[in-house]
């Protein structure tokens, strides 16, 4: 019975067992380590016709049985005895699997996957920072980029992610919680804390720390730039990219813009410079942001001939002494031509009206910072902070606070204040998000009355990070730096663990699959994917039938060593790659076999799973044109509102978190019971509403922007991917322009 459950504390309790029984002392655990994960590649991306999967039977176990690998503790040789029975028990269940179907096959299936692995997670509420923003854990793709903290350096680097996994999770958490902390992990998950004298970084299980008090946490640090910070914004450069018509002049040997058709019909155009230092232009973002309303006057025929035309300005509204002085000098360092009263300040230009509209919103409600900014280096971003602040912020004895309405400038403030180093605090929702900004970062302490067990029923996830193996990761945007990675019995924090040997299997497993590899090309075959265990390749023109393929993966496999068997695991008439671990296999019986969240997904909206099913079945075919038609299809559909707001809906599940004043779903959280689902859709204001209580207000735009993020994770597959498929602002705009006809 502990053998069919599988789970790792069972398994080492049998060893345990069989040691008292003869009377043995049980060893105490080793130190927690890191060593090499699984060896995955992709060596073509897109459509691939003729497919053929070739994987080694239980890689890992396989390995130890043939070499003879084992806990160093292990002294009765309990360990390759038990290895050898889950492994035929596993192998017997993967056989029942593939020959059963529905339910049958489901648990067949799930009771081989209960033999794998022992893995350390996250539950399903935590988020990962990276550098296109917060990401679910749960949508973190292989080959992504994520922040991670080297723990020799102690320097943030940044490093693809390797591998996920998850799985169904019914169990005891370790719940580690206090104003810097939010993490819910499984008891063996592997924390980074410091030690109080040396600083040094060291490995505990989140198990050990429950009821520790004075445990340490590395402190935050500035993130790396991902692209070079320029010295100047250049006004000229971005209209060019959004296709906004502009003239330059020149006055004075300095470069200025203007729009050609704004202004007074008959007067001269408002012109502005085209160069901002990038200091100065980061601060203005901020105060924007913050203080800034956009004005456009309309067109208008007066009785006597003459014609007015349309204007357009900028205001930063600003009645305090010292924030007048702060933006009248920026505005005078930018070379700005303004206006000024007892409100604020205004400037004139088609150009700036357009940059704001599109990058930052127009609203309380609707504001943001550009994402593209936190691409820069921390020192510059330091101004927007400033900017920000200067605007919405307010004193207090720990530092700062900052308020917004907007649910998404909430994020991007909690995100800008990562990207410098700086903790903050989210007081939560009270008609105003309120965020306090540390004044000193410092490392977070975790005393007894933060930590504790909690049951949890639900799906949890992982990840593996190259190199480091560490990511900056919590709950309710508390970000720490916390360690991650699944591995086997030797590499657990188990009585007979073994790092050596657990890095000795991994070590020998890639040399074997690179091994396979290579002989597959050698023989004539196209490697495709490299997926830890297992081989995805083109077979030869020579290999047509499924017999062909058969004998040639038993000839492959005749250079692997006794007792490891590669096996023949399929055939497909074609195979979608998409990036690592994401691919859509399609057999020769029509039936498609999806790989990967960036695909498919049960957390994303009904009408980007559609569009995605789309997309894929027009990629299928050999029409990639296709996709870039449904998606300029869909985008204006959304945005004249002729899609049923079912598309538009997810479903969520009311949990502990939700209840949290901090929470996009508090409000209606209020109203159900924990473990009830709703349907909700994001309304112009930026809250949710029911499904139910629908009432024609949804976030169009926001939608758009969803589905261009959905066309983005295919954005591999086209060459030309930006032409064929506009940035939302550029698809907005063109629909808000009115026609020859209006």
């Amino acid at each position: 019975n502990l053998a069919v459950i599988g789970t790792g504390e069972k398994a080492n309790l049998m060893f345990i067992r069989a040691y008292l029984a003869e009377g043995y002392a049980i060893p105490t655990q080793q130190e927690s380590r890191e060593y090499p994960g699984g060896y995955t590649e992709v060596r073509k991306i897109g459509l691939i016709p003729r497919i053929v999967k070739a994987d080694v039977e239980s890689l890992y176990p396989s390995i130890m049985l043939r070499y003879r690998i084992k806990p160093s503790a292990d002294h009765l040789d309990v360990f390759l005895p038990t290895l050898e029975r889950l492994r035929r028990l596993r192998l017997d269940a993967k056989a029942r699997a593939k020959k059963t179907q529905g339910a049958e096959s489901a648990y067949w299936d799930g009771l081989q996957g209960s033999f794998k692995i022992l893995i350390n997670c996250f539950d399903d509420q935590t988020e990962i920072l990276t550098p296109d923003g917060f990401k679910s854990i749960s949508e973190v793709q292989v080959g992504e980029l994520v922040y991670s903290l080297n723990p020799t350096t102690q320097q943030v680097e940044l490093k693809p992610v390797t591998a996920t996994y998850r799985q169904f999770y019914r169990g005891k958490m370790v719940a580690l919680k206090s104003g810097s902390v939010d993490f819910l992990l499984t008891p063996n998950h592997r924390c980074l804390v410091q030690a109080r004298d040396s600083g040094q970084l060291l490995w505990r299980e989140a198990g050990e720390l429950v009821g520790k008090s004075g445990v340490l946490l590395p402190p935050l640090q500035p993130l790396p730039p991902i692209e070079p910070t320029p010295e100047y914004f250049d006004l000229a450069q971005w209209c060019e990219r959004h296709e906004i018509a502009y003239e330059q002049i020149e006055k004075d040997g300095v470069a200025y813009l203007r729009h050609p058709c704004s202004g007074q019909v008959g007067q001269p155009h408002k012109a502005q410079p085209r160069y901002y230092p990038i200091h100065a232009f980061m601060e203005l973002l901020g105060w924007y942001i913050t203080e800034g309303v956009l004005y456009s006057s309309q067109r208008k025929e007066y009785g006597n001939g003459r014609v007015r035309g349309v204007f357009y300005r900028v205001t930063i509204y600003q009645k305090n002494a010292q924030g007048r002085e702060a933006v009248r000098r920026l505005l005078e360092t930018l070379g700005i031509e303004y206006s000024e009263d007892r409100n604020g300040f205004h400037f004139c230009s088609r150009l700036w009206y357009e940059f704001f509209l599109r990058e930052c919103g127009c609203g309380s409600y609707q504001k943001r910072i550009p994402p593209w900014v936190f691409r820069w280096s921390p020192e510059v971003l330091e101004y927007l902070l400033y900017g920000l602040l200067a605007g919405d912020g307010d004193s207090r004895k720990t530092g700062k606070r900052f308020s917004t309405v907007s649910v998404q400038l909430r994020e991007d403030f909690i995100r800008l204040c990562c990207h410098l180093g700086t903790r903050t605090t989210d007081r939560g929702y009270d008609g105003c998000y309120r965020i306090g900004v540390w004044a000193k970062t410092g490392r977070p302490h975790l005393h007894k009355r933060h930590s504790g067990w909690q049951d949890y029923e639900g799906m949890i996830y992982c990840l593996t990070v190259a190199d480091n193996h560490t990511v900056l990761a919590g709950r309710n945007k508390l970000l720490n730096w916390t360690g991650q990675s699944y591995y086997g019995y030797l590499g657990a924090p188990f009585n007979f663990n073994d790092y050596d040997a657990a890095e000795a299997v991994t070590l020998k497993g890639q040399e074997l699959v690179k091994q396979i590899a290579a002989e597959i090309e050698r023989l004539g075959g196209t490697v495709v994917e490299i997926d830890t265990d297992g081989v995805y390749f083109q077979p030869p023109d020579h290999v047509q039938t499924e017999a062909d393929e058969i004998a040639f993966v038993e000839e492959v496999g005749k250079i692997l060593p006794e007792g490891i068997r590669l096996a023949y695991d399929g055939r497909y008439k074609a195979m979608l790659s998409v990036k690592t671990k994401n691919y859509v296999l399609q057999g020769y019986d029509g039936k498609l076999i999806f790989k990967g969240a960036s695909l498919r997904s049960r957390a994303d909206e009904k009408f980007g799973r559609e569009f995605l099913n789309r997309a894929i079945e027009h990629l299928l075919n050999g029409k990639p044109e296709k996709v870039a038609e449904d998606y300029q299809r869909l985008a204006k559909q959304i945005l004249n509102g002729d899609i049923d707001i079912d598309q538009l809906c997810r479903r969520e599940r009311i949990t502990d978190k939700s209840k949290q004043p901090s929470h996009p779903l508090y409000e209606l959280a209020k109203r159900f019971q924990i473990g009830d689902y709703i349907m909700v859709y994001r309304k112009r204001d930026g809250s949710l509403g029911l499904l139910e209580e629908y009432a024609g207000d949804e976030d169009r735009e926001h939608y758009v922007e969803k589905l261009y993020k959905f066309a983005a994770r295919l954005e591999d597959l086209f060459p030309n991917f930006d032409s064929m498929f506009p940035k939302p602002q550029a698809i907005i705009q063109a629909e808000k322009q009115p026609s020859l006809f209006d």
